[in-house]
Parts: C-alpha cells; structure tokens; sequence
C-alpha cells in the first residue's frame, strides 16, 4: 500500500509541475511525426509528459499539437507551452548606420554567435556589426551615427 501511495503522489506532482505559456511562439515538428492534436490543455500536457520525444505544445486551431522541436519560432496567434519554467526570450531590433557605444568585446564574432554571446550577460544591451562576421557586444543603447555600422538593440522577457 506504501508503494501505492508514493506513485500516487509523484503522479499528481508531475501534472501540477510548472508549464511556460508564450504566445506568438510555435515549437516545430510534431512529436509523433504526424499531427496530433487534443481540445483538452491539461491532457494534451499528460500526454507530452508521457512521450520522451515531447517538448511542448502549440496551439493550431483551437487544439493543442504535441510538438518534438526545441526552437521556438514567430508565429502570430499561436500559442506554445513548454515544460519548466520559461526561458528567456529575446527580441532584436535592427538599428541602420549606427554605431552604439560601451564596448563590451572586439569585432571578432558572427552576427548569430554575439546575439547568443549577449542574451547570457546581463551588462550587455545589444550588438553592433560592421559585417555579418564582424560583430561586437555593446553595454549601451545610445549610439552614434555611422555608415560603416549596423546595430541591434536587444530586449528580452
């Protein structure tokens, strides 16, 4: 009866474990390899619990698909719910022939290396490029005009 008891209560643990709801997002792939959609969050979240190729939800429709993807990708009225707590999401805005100042590091990085390199600091406010390789990560947001730099403001949630 103790055994019971104690799978009875991890049960109901992993159902109230946290999910992360973020809207405009969708996860890519489904987890079955084919579309597989349920009316019901809380059993839609039951079942990707129960599948190890599972990473999360979106919503189509007005369903929750069981998603295997791990990048979450723009989609105007979709709806994703991964579990876990959310992780940190960030938006980039591109600033034309500006050069912003508080150099964080040299011109070294891909464009994609110093976003990624950036959304882990927190002294770090955005990014400036003299070409898609030659990127470099800024403490401040105020900037200067320039015509041989590109830069991207970065705001996260």
């Amino acid at each position: 009866d103790e055994r019971e008891e104690e799978e009875e209560k991890e049960e109901s643990e992993e159902e109230s474990a946290e999910w992360c709801m973020i809207e405009n997002k969708e996860l890519s792939g489904y987890a079955t390899g084919k579309k597989v959609a349920m009316g019901d969050l809380d059993t839609a979240k039951s079942a990707c619990g129960a599948m190890s190729d599972c990473k999360g939800l979106t919503t189509e429709e007005d369903e929750f698909t069981l998603r295997s993807g791990s990048d979450l990708v723009d989609h105007e009225g979709s709806t994703t719910y991964i579990p876990g707590n959310c992780p940190k999401i960030c938006n980039w805005e591109k600033v034309d022939n500006r050069k912003m100042k508080g150099v964080l590091t040299k011109l070294k990085l891909s464009m994609e290396k110093a976003k990624a390199a950036c959304e882990e600091r927190d002294d770090c406010k955005g990014i400036h490029c003299k070409s898609a390789k030659k990127c470099a990560l800024v403490s401040s947001s105020n900037e200067k005009k320039s015509k041989k730099y590109d830069s991207y403001i970065m705001s996260c949630q």
